[in-house]
Parts: structure tokens; sequence; C-alpha cells
């Protein structure tokens, strides 16, 4: 067992115990360990703090008795006094000399001292010469012009000491220490003392300092943005602190991870606060606690095996009394296992009555589908009781607005219809079978059209459907064999949908309502009699035969029905000659005065003089067809071949051929066996194929519209519906085979 699901649940649970443990106990002796390397750290810098404080004093301390020991000789009076003779060189040459007697009795600590008088002309004295001030301020190892100008301004606003730091390399290597002199007689001198970084900070290249007093920044202990940045964030919490100068010797904060010891000498107006960091203590410790870390997880690691097979052996020798077929990757569940031979029958006799359930709603599904064409199937899948029930037919039409008349759309509001008679199909005994491209026909079967009429109004208010409906609902015929006769009736109904325009519910009851006083003639019905006269069917005389009897023999019209009835189909014969665009004389050869066919609307002959002009018009037609439809077929092909590249209609070749769009359509799918849309799309794609074999590296979009496609998006769908693959993998197969 291997693989067992429960075996790794378990080695997983106790994995999960022992690695809090680890992290658990590896935390805590890690804080134990920092803890203790802190406080040692901390010590080791309080004593360091310490003897760089002592440093720090006596450095300072040495260079402000050097400064005042030479600020109070008298040759420094003198050359401060001197003007530009004699005496300005004579007394230089002794200031000179103090100034080497001075530095001589302290080189033990490393530092120099410079004098000069704040005006332009006179010279530097240095430790090694006399310097011009242009000379002094060009040397790398010194200040600017710019640093003077600025000192002897502080020193004109009342300042007396100034401090300004020198940077090399990024890194502070001196800081200066000016101190401004006024002597009796109203002369003044400036002497410098330039003190290494080494000599008053220390010799470690790696901390970090700052000097500043109460205006500011002095100097920092290097230039690094990072650096001045993590200074200025310590200098910020220090002057937040409170502190005593006169009480401490330094002072000692803690401030994000690092340490802060702030020193404040006695000779000069600065404070120092140096910053140390943690992190190399961490890394220090990085390795006693990687070490600690590695110890606990071996130990709790095994712990937590040993405990996991203890407590998996019960359940591995229960498995080892039963027959498992090994598999090679799968992970096997042990309890399912033990209970595998129930479960498997259990779950085969499921599957077995969903099987008979499904197989079952076929069946019935199917039956009442062939019972609503007429076509019943003896192996009646319906119980007694279903049998003898009461049916109505609800047919139903989608309507759909300009912006959605694709197919696609239609069959996705049936869609939604079936899914919504599904949710009501466990109690009630409803099916939806599609019958035509916007139809579909719903079977209830009912105790009562009330009933059923009440079921079909929730139709209007399914949320997913969009489009418009309008319902025909039969009356209630009781036996399934009348199925049928409810289609028939709710189409019967149907065709009354322009009449009752305003009516979404279409009931026989709202037809007897509208019979006394309106006749029977819809639109859809003039429109293919008219269709049929022009294509010169002889179905035209039956369709016009049917509205005479329904109108005549089936209903009682009034006057001004029947005369409103006789207008129509007047209107009718003077509409199928234009839609053939031509006239009485040219077709019949006699004219007709549609004037007194209107006047003799009273005449009980009207109706057969009609009739007899509806068969000389067909029969009219079918001789001109004998005649001219290979012709004209041959035009039609003509314009598509010659115009397929151009957005043409079907309008454009009705204009071209001088002929309705109507019957150029019943036409043209009569002569060529396919209408003008499929026939154009068709071509227009043979058209592709072959502008692809000669360059199959055409660009899609622009092989679209070289053959009539306003989109690249239809040209692809209608190019996948012919061919059977997009233009791009058929051109990469024209590609691929020349290749090979």
């Amino acid at each position: 067992m291997k693989n067992g699901r429960y075996r790794r649940k378990l080695y997983l649970t106790f994995l999960a115990i022992a690695s809090c443990f680890i992290l658990l106990f590896g935390g805590l002796t890690s804080w134990i360990v920092l803890s203790a390397q802190r406080s040692n750290y901390r010590t080791i810098l309080q004593h360091t703090i310490a003897a760089k404080n002592d440093s720090t004093r006596v450095v300072l301390d040495t260079v402000c008795a050097a400064m005042d020991t030479l600020i109070s000789t008298d040759s420094a009076q003198e050359w401060a006094a001197s003007g530009t003779g004699p005496e300005y060189y004579y007394t230089a040459s002794f200031l000179y000399q103090d100034l080497q007697r001075i530095l001589a009795n302290v080189m033990r600590i490393d530092y120099d001292l410079t004098v000069a008088r704040p005006d332009e002309e006179s010279f530097v004295i240095t430790s090694a010469g006399t310097i011009s001030k242009a000379d002094f301020f060009d040397r790398q190892d010194t200040f600017s012009a710019e640093q003077w100008d600025q000192l002897l301004s502080a020193f004109s606003e009342g300042a007396d000491e100034s401090f300004f730091p020198l940077y090399q390399d990024g890194e502070l290597h001196t800081l200066y220490f000016a101190r401004s002199v006024t002597y009796s007689d109203g002369s003044s001198l400036i002497v410098f003392a330039a003190i290494p970084v080494a000599t008053l900070f220390g010799s470690d290249p790696q901390q970090e300092f700052v000097v500043y007093n109460d205006g500011g920044v002095i100097a920092y202990s290097s230039e690094t943005p990072s650096v001045q940045q993590s200074l200025d964030k310590s200098l910020a919490f220090l002057l937040d602190q409170p502190a005593s100068r006169t009480l401490e010797v330094y002072s000692q904060f803690t401030y994000k991870g690092s340490e802060l010891f702030v020193l404040y000498p006695d000779k000069v107006d600065f404070t120092i606060a140096y910053q140390y960091s943690y992190t190399a203590l961490r890394l220090q410790a990085l390795l006693p606690m990687l070490l600690a870390l590695i110890l606990y997880a071996v130990g709790a690691l095994a712990a937590a095996v040993f405990l996991a097979r203890r407590l998996y052996h019960p359940i591995h020798e229960v498995l080892e009394t039963v027959p498992i077929e090994p598999g090679e990757g799968k992970i096997l569940d042990e309890f399912q296992i033990i209970r595998q031979n129930t479960g498997t029958v259990s779950l085969l006799n499921e599957q077995l009555e969903h099987a008979i359930q499904e197989q079952q709603t076929l069946t019935t599904r199917r039956y009442y589908r062939e019972l609503l064409f007429g076509i019943p199937d003896w192996n009646c899948p319906l119980t007694a009781e279903q049998m003898s029930a009461g049916y109505c037919v609800a047919l139903v039409e989608f309507l759909a607005g300009d912006e959605n008349t694709d197919d696609w759309y239609l069959q996705l509001q049936k869609n939604y219809l079936y899914l919504y008679v599904q949710e009501l199909y466990p109690k009630h005994n409803i099916h939806c079978i599609s019958t035509e491209h916007d139809f579909c026909a719903v079977i209830i079967e009912t105790p009562a059209r009330a009933d059923a009429q009440e079921l079909v109004e929730q139709f209007f208010a399914i949320p997913s459907i969009t489009c418009r409906l309008r319902i025909a609902l039969s009356d209630m015929q009781e036996y399934v064999t009348h199925i049928r006769d409810c289609y028939q009736q709710a189409r019967h109904l149907m065709e009354y949908r322009y009449l009752l325009s305003s009516t979404r519910l279409i009931t026989s009851d709202k037809l007897q309502f509208s019979e006394n006083t309106s006749y029977y003639y819809p639109l859809s019905l003039e429109s293919r009699i008219i269709q049929a006269m022009a294509s010169g069917q002889t179905g035209a005389i039956d369709l016009f035969d049917s509205v005479i009897e329904e109108n005549m023999n089936q209903r009682t019209l009034g006057a001004n029905p029947k005369k409103s009835l006789i207008f129509a189909l007047t209107g009718t014969l003077m509409r199928a000659f234009e839609e053939l665009k031509t006239t009485p004389e040219e077709l019949l050869g006699h004219r007709i005065d549609f004037a007194a066919l209107y006047a003799q609307n009273e005449d009980p002959a009207i109706l057969s003089t009609l009739r007899e002009l509806v068969q000389q018009f067909v029969l009219a037609v079918q001789h001109r067809h004998q005649n001219s439809d290979d012709e004209l077929l041959s035009k039609m092909l003509e314009f598509i071949y010659q115009n397929y590249a151009d957005d043409i209609m079907l309008n454009d070749i009705a204009q071209y051929c001088n002929i309705s769009p109507s019957y150029c359509s019943t036409l043209f799918k009569r002569l060529s066996c396919d209408n003008f849309k499929t026939f154009l799309n068709r071509y227009r794609i043979q058209r592709a194929c072959e502008m692809l074999k000669e360059n199959p590296r055409m660009k899609i979009a622009q092989l679209g519209e070289q053959v009539g496609f306003n989109s690249s998006s239809s040209f692809i769908r209608v190019f996948h519906r012919f061919v059977g693959v997009s233009p791009k993998a058929y051109a990469d197969s024209l590609l691929d085979a020349e290749k090979k």
C-alpha cells in the first residue's frame, strides 16, 4: 500500500505537526541565540563607545589647546596687525616657527593647523610653509574657495567657530575646525584645525555616524544616499529624545533594529551620533540557528514517521486480506477498497435506473412528435391514463427584431423555452418540439384549456427569452391521437396573427369575436398567392379557392366585409402584374378593367371572374417561362460572376433583369435549385479558394474584401461553412503541400 490515500493523509498530518514543532522550537532557539548575542554585542559596543568618547575628548582637548596657544602667541597678534610691508613677512616667519613648535609637542595625535587672515591678499601659513590662498584652495586635501566665503560670512555674522567636512571617494576624510579671533587693536585672525576622520572617529570603515549641532548636520560618515537617509531618520528620532549633556558622558538608544550612541564633547559645539546595525550580528548567528533547526527537523521528522507507521499498521493488516489490482501511479482509498463490493453494486443499480429513465423520456418525446405530425408509432410508451387524457397544443412564434434575425439567435431563444419546459415537466406532462425555423409546438396534457392557457401565459415572463413571442393555443381535445388535430387548429389560429396583431395569445374565443366583422385573408396568404402566380404554379388557384372556401362557406360575411374581400382579391391580381413588371395586355393579350371589377363587388359572378383571371395569369406565365427561363437564369448568373466582389443584393440582380425582387428570388431558386444568398456565398468561397491556391500567403482580411465580404468574421464563418476549415487552416495546408 505505497499509494494509500489514508496512509498519505496520516503521514501529511504528522509531518504538519512536526513542521509546527520545528518552526516553534526553531524560532524560540533563534530568539534565545539572538538575544544572547545582542546582549553581548551591546556590552561590547558600550565599551567601544566609552573608549571612543575618551579618545575624542583627548583629541579635541589637544586640538583646542594647540589652537588657543597659537592664537595667544605674540607672533600671531603681530602678523594679524601687520600691513603689507616688510613687517608682514618678518612676523609671518616667527608665526610659522611657533606653529611648528606647537605641532611638534603633540606628534602622537594626527592633526594639522593652518593660519590665515580674512583679507584676500594675504597668504596662508601651513605646517609645510606659506602658500597663496588661490593655490591653497586648489588643493584636493583642503576646502574650496566657496567654503572659505561661507566661513567668512558666518564669522561676519558673529560666529566664533565653525565646522565643515571634506569628503574623498564618497567617504568623510577630514573634519575642519575653524576659529576666528579679534585682537584688541581690531585685527583678526582665522585658525584652522584639519582633523582626519580616523583621528577623531576611529579607523573602522563600516561605522556610520553623523556630526550635528543646533544649526543642523555638520558631516555624515558617507555621502551614500542610503546611509544619509538612514542617519537622517535616526537623527530625527534622537532630536525627539530628552538628553542631558551635563549628567551623561554619552546616551544610548535603540531605534529600528539599530543601536544609537550619542557623544557630547566639551570643548566644541557639536554632538556625535554613532549608529550600529544588527545585520552583521544576525549573519553571525545564522549558522548556529541553522544547525539547531536541522537537529530539530531530523528529530521531529523521525518521530512523525515512527508514529504514522504505528498508527497505520492495523489498517495495513486488514488490507492484506483484500485482493487489490495494482495500478501504476494511482492513489488508492483504503476505506473505499474495503467497501468496494457493496459500493460497486449500488452504483451499477443507480446507473441502470438512470439509463432506463432517460430512455423512457426520449421514447415518450419521440412518440409525441410523431403524433404531432400524424405519424403515430404503435409501440406506445404512454399509460392508459395518459392515452385518454385531454391535450392542447400551443404554437409559439419567435418574433426577432431587425437587429437579431440570425438563425443562431432564434435557436438560442428556442433552447431557453426548452429548458423552461423541462423545469415544468416533473409537475406537468408538457413537451416542446421544434417545427419550423421560427416556430415550435408545445404539447400540454390538461383537463381544461383554461389550465393550459394559465401555463402558457407564463412563457411571456421567461427572463432569458429576449425576443417577442406570439402564441396560438388550440382547444382541448380528449385522447392522445387528437394531438394532430390540436396542432392543425393552432396553425389555423396562427394565420390570424396579422389580423390580431396586438394579441399575444390567440385562442378560438378571440377569433370567433372577430369573425362577424372581418374576413379571412392574411397578408402571408396573399404573398403566397402572388409568388405562386408569378412562378406560374397551379397551386395559386388552389390557394385562391381556399380563401373563397374559408370566407364564403365556413363563415357568414356581411356586405361590408364581403366587399372588402373582393377589393383585396382584386388588389392581389393587380400586385401580381406589378410583381412581374408587366401589364395585362403584354401578358394576357387583352386589357383588364380593374375599375369595373371594383364596381362589380355585389355581382355574384365576380369571384368566378377573378378566379378565371388568376388561371389565365398562371397559364400565361407558364408559357413565358418555357421560352425565357434559361435565358433569364444565364443573365442572373452572368451578373453574379461579374459583380461577386461587390456588395450586391437580390434587389440589384432583380433590377438588372427588370423583374421584382420577390419574383427574382422565387425564379432563381426554381431555376438554380438554390437561393440567391447561398449561391453567391458558395461562388465567393470558390473564388477565394482559387486565390489561395495562387497565393497561400495572402492576408485573410484582404482576401475577404476581394471576394465581396464586408468583415473578416463573416468571411471566416462562411468559408468554414462551405469548406469545413478556416481560411488560415486551408492556406496552411496548401503551404504544407508545397513544402512536401
